[in-house]
């Protein structure tokens, strides 16, 4: 089905495409996190573990996009940031 999709043997591009899709459903996740947490009971102490995942996310993509190695690096810090306060949040 992604073959159809994308084109046969777009290996590459099948990567592209469910990074991009991973990233639309956790930022749609952190959204709803903030907007809709508090209305719905969800804990706010979610967010920094999404966060993290994101950021990640977001390294990838920006090698596999040909970004530079600052970019990757960048994303890579905030996901170290994100982890620090994920690990800070469980302690509490």
């Amino acid at each position: 089905m992604i073959d159809a999709l994308l084109g046969a043997g777009s290996g590459l591009a099948a990567v592209h495409f469910f990074t991009n899709l991973a990233l639309v459903v956790l930022g749609t996740e952190i959204a709803l996190i903030v907007l809709a947490g508090r209305r719905v009971g969800l804990p706010i102490r979610f967010l920094p573990n999404a966060l993290a995942g994101f950021s990640i996310l977001l390294a990838l993509r920006a090698h596999l996009s040909g970004l530079g190695g600052e970019w990757v690096v960048l994303a890579l810090f905030c996901s170290l940031l994100a982890h620090s306060a994920d690990i800070y949040v469980r302690k509490r």
